[in-house]
């Protein structure tokens, strides 16, 4: 099939050739450069579009890896409570979770979560979470509702923090005894 432009270029050419200042070869270079350039455009349109597509697969499939380790890690504390997390975007959304995971790492008594089934009462719960974080490590954009409504890139986010805070800091803290234990 001729594109509207390939046609435009024909006539061009036969104009060219039918005044007698054209050539009707100049035309048909005019054209084959013209369906390279198209050609050109539509294998860098495919490039893009594969490399967009693998682009996402990529990020989902951290966005995967994130939420299985970071699953295994909550598990790993909460079992001490005999919670578990099955689905990490939708099993906090209650705020009893993540209220829990909270007390056990830091030792430290929040208070009992509310019971209710409603969206209030969950945002209660999650903003009590968010508030004890709030004393310990410093938050921005993120509020109790995205946690409520299953924010993927959030919740992991907070997750993110919640581990360099708890989990990596004890272990420096750790390292500094050891090695001003091993001094004296």
């Amino acid at each position: 099939m001729v594109s509207n432009g390939v046609r435009a270029l024909d006539y061009m050419a036969e104009a060219q050739g039918s005044r007698g200042g054209g050539d009707l070869y100049q035309g048909w270079i005019y054209r084959t450069q013209y369906e390279n350039r198209v050609g050109d455009m539509t294998m860098r349109e495919d490039v893009m579009k594969f490399e967009q597509e693998r682009i996402k697969a990529l990020q989902e499939e951290r966005l995967h890896i994130q939420k299985k380790t970071f699953t295994k890690w909550m598990n790993s504390f909460l079992q001490k409570a005999r919670m578990e997390v099955d689905d990490l975007f939708t099993d906090l959304a209650d705020g009893k979770k993540l209220l829990k995971l909270l007390e056990i790492i830091s030792g430290e008594k929040l208070g009992k979560p509310n019971n209710g089934k409603m969206r209030v009462h969950k945002v209660e719960n999650v903003n009590k979470s968010l508030a004890f974080l709030h004393t310990k490590v410093r938050l921005e954009s993120i509020g109790a509702e995205d946690i409520v409504d299953g924010n993927r890139r959030l919740i992991l986010g907070l997750i993110w923090t919640i581990i360099l805070r708890f989990q990596i800091q004890e272990i420096e803290i750790d390292v500094v005894k050891y090695r001003r234990f091993r001094s004296y």
